[in-house]
């Protein structure tokens, strides 16, 4: 610790302790020094809350698409001789029909009320972390792909139903997230 902040006691640690094996998840305490003890799933651990959360990113526009870190959009005609094999990972890469894509394709997190269709049932995306068990700590920070009518991917969740790929379209937009 520093000055600015009270140390962890024998009390505290007794309270955590108590606490970890009689709390149930997603449930969280204030402990000294703006820490957090967070219970998930079969997790406890420390936390220190800031009100850094990642912004809105602009990622594909008019066909012009950029890298972003880790992130790389590739937009090709997927009747070329030398287009890549369309093989779904849904949790490192997509592929979309970049004709149903409307306006600006922007990476950001989720919002409250976000939805997305997927095989014809829509579903929240609170749900789909929580069926898949997403921790609470990495849900405020988990990437969602949008465009200017919604989310078109959630990695490792789903593909919107609305930009999947039909098989007369030529123009397919690759979202990959590198390792």
């Amino acid at each position: 610790g520093n000055n600015n902040t009270q140390s962890l006691e024998k009390i505290h640690l007794d309270t955590a302790l108590d606490f970890i094996l009689n709390s149930s998840s997603g449930r969280s305490i204030d402990m000294p020094g703006g820490l957090k003890l967070r219970i998930e799933y079969d997790f406890a651990f420390f936390t220190k809350d800031t009100d850094l959360k990642p912004s809105e990113l602009v990622l594909c526009e008019g066909g012009n698409c950029t890298f972003a870190g880790d992130i790389c959009l590739d937009l090709f005609d997927k009747s070329a001789p030398n287009a890549p094999d369309i093989v779904y990972t849904l949790f490192k890469q997509a592929f979309l029909d970049y004709d149903k894509i409307v306006g600006e394709v922007t990476l950001r997190t989720r919002k409250t009320g976000d939805s997305v269709k997927s095989k014809g049932m829509t579903k929240s995306v609170k749900q789909f972390f929580t069926d898949k068990k997403i921790p609470l700590s990495e849900r405020d920070f988990y990437p969602i792909f949008c465009d200017e009518t919604g989310i078109i991917w959630v990695p490792g969740l789903a593909v919107d139903d609305r930009v999947k790929i039909e098989k007369k379209k030529k123009k397919v937009l690759n979202i990959k997230i590198k390792e």
